[in-house]
């Protein structure tokens, strides 16, 4: 059965495009537009692509989705656990959305962090994160 499995590994090897075998960790941009719900699929899936080794700098919330960051929820409490195992995880409200809702910002600029691990962006952030990415994921609202 040993003899098997390696000849199965080495047959992989050789059809695989990466040159050792492996795939490479890549590089993910978020964005969330959807509302928080029970099921947390965007956060579940931004744990699961760091669990996997893949970087995700940042994870860009607009429209409804900015309700992720609203301030002692249960929902940003959860983002900001993810955070704390990965500090270079960056969680971006817009701002535009993010005023549109009411959710604070510490120092009301719009740069400012709400004082709790999320930041207040421009859409330039998103724009640069689409671009310095090798995959973008959409949660939709």
């Amino acid at each position: 059965m040993d003899t098997h499995r390696q000849a199965g590994d080495e047959h992989a090897a050789r059809t695989s495009p990466y040159p050792d075998g492996q795939p490479k960790p890549m590089r993910f941009a978020l964005v969330v537009s959807a509302a928080p719900d029970v099921r947390a699929q965007p956060l579940h899936f931004a744990a699961a692509l760091l669990g996997a080794g893949h970087a995700l700098p940042r994870v860009f919330f607009l429209r409804d989705g900015v309700r992720h960051g609203l301030p002692g929820s249960a929902v940003a409490e959860s983002w900001l656990q993810l955070q704390a195992r990965h500090p270079a995880v960056e969680l971006a409200l817009c701002i535009g959305a993010a005023e549109r809702r009411a959710i604070p910002t510490a120092a009301g600029d719009a740069s400012a962090s709400t004082g709790h691990g999320f930041v207040h962006v421009g859409l330039g952030q998103l724009v640069a994160a689409l671009a310095e990415a090798d995959r973008v994921v959409d949660f939709p609202a």
